[in-house]
């Protein structure tokens, strides 16, 4: 009786982690393969917002010079 409860545990766990090992593989998988339009999609808006921010950063620069030369020359 008793080998027959340990033997039931071990096999439980051991389904456990199989079957948690494989949920990771599978979402692994079919994330990347059906996943992969949306993260380019994100990749994509993340490199246009850099660039966006890149032009702000100039255009701030460009107008705080253009301030400092204005004050020197008065």
């Amino acid at each position: 009786m008793s080998g027959d409860f340990s033997s039931f545990l071990l096999g439980l766990g051991c389904g456990v982690v199989v079957g948690w090992a494989s949920a990771i593989v599978i979402d692994r998988t079919v994330g990347f393969v059906l996943g992969g339009r949306q993260e380019r999609r994100l990749r994509r808006q993340i490199s246009e917002l850099e660039a966006r921010v890149r032009k702000k950063d100039e255009l701030i620069r460009k107008a705080v010079k253009a301030v400092k030369n204005s004050e020197n020359s008065s």
